[in-house]
């Protein structure tokens, strides 16, 4: 059986295959947070072709009229989440909404604010909640209020993920257990004063012990000049695959089937995650399927 093909499980949630769409911020969102009806297609698109799990863009969870991303921020955005999950289920996918507390002034940092800062967080995951939503995905990538936490010189070290810690078990325990709540984690930023990948390591264990459902590894925006090529984050990934049972989603060029097919039989990652191959190639979970069943049958 293939793998990339086969069912799994994130908490109570169950995804009829390893095939995860996560796309970058689009052209389809309106401002005021309101989603497009061309982005609903759009997502309803892949999920037609076999797309298991879609992590949506960045959608913000304080309101910010001056962007035109998707936003969780008031109760008048539930119905437009509520259609994008009507469509999707159509075809068996499932979404999550990438919920992002974006980059703060400096002030912000301090612990007398952190409060307002986490009941944003909260409230826009109940909004994804009341839209049928079947969980989040918090998005700690570069570029959000808690990268910017864990890289601070201006936050003690021992208090760089505690608001990342008590918003997951702020959210567990106002939307149970069979609510999916992930994370998207840097593992590595790849610079001398980035995030490593050993403090990574702890803070995967930490976010599992607060109820985390399923990591989502990416690397830091390096402006350095790194060697990439198909499969290239592998590695990291498998850092962080030796101390956390929880599902995986591993990144990085893997656009090539039998490489995405081989990382997930080898234990490395549960799951694909597709963001440049599935917004070039739509229809890349039918060639990929069509790719590995040809191959299986020539061995």
């Amino acid at each position: 059986m293939l793998r990339l093909f086969s069912a799994i499980q994130l908490g109570t949630l169950g995804l009829t295959n390893r095939l995860v769409a996560t796309p970058g911020p689009s052209r389809f969102s309106h401002g005021g947070g309101f989603l497009n009806r061309s982005l609903i297609l759009e997502y309803g698109r892949w999920s037609s072709y076999g797309i298991g799990l879609i992590i949506s863009e960045p959608v913000l969870v304080q309101p910010n009229p001056n962007l035109a991303k998707p936003a969780l921020s008031a109760d008048a955005h539930i119905q437009a989440f509520r259609n994008l999950n009507q469509c999707l289920h159509e075809y068996q996918s499932q979404c999550l909404p990438l919920l992002q507390l974006a980059s703060q002034p400096e002030p912000m940092l301090q612990p007398t604010h952190w409060p307002s800062l986490r009941e944003q967080l909260l409230f826009a995951a109940w909004r994804a909640y009341a839209a049928g939503c079947p969980g989040v995905v918090i998005d700690a990538n570069a570029g959000s209020f808690f990268h910017q936490m864990r890289v601070s010189k201006q936050v003690p070290p021992t208090s760089r993920s505690q608001l990342l810690l008590e918003s997951i078990e702020a959210i567990r325990g106002w939307l149970g257990r069979r609510f999916v709540v992930g994370v998207r984690l840097v593992v590595d930023d790849l610079v001398p004063d980035g995030v490593s990948l050993q403090e990574s390591r702890v803070l995967a264990h930490e976010l599992v012990a607060a109820g985390v459902d399923l990591l989502d590894i990416v690397v830091g925006r390096s402006v350095a000049p790194i060697a990439q090529f198909p499969g290239w984050q592998i590695p990291l990934v498998a850092g962080i695959r030796s101390i956390v049972d929880v599902p995986l989603i591993a990144h990085g060029m893997l656009g090539d089937p039998w490489i995405a097919e081989d990382m997930l039989r080898e234990g490395c990652a549960d799951l694909v995650g597709l963001e440049a191959a599935i917004s070039a190639t739509p229809h890349w979970p039918i060639w990929a399927r069509q790719q590995l069943e040809r191959g299986v049958e020539a061995a």
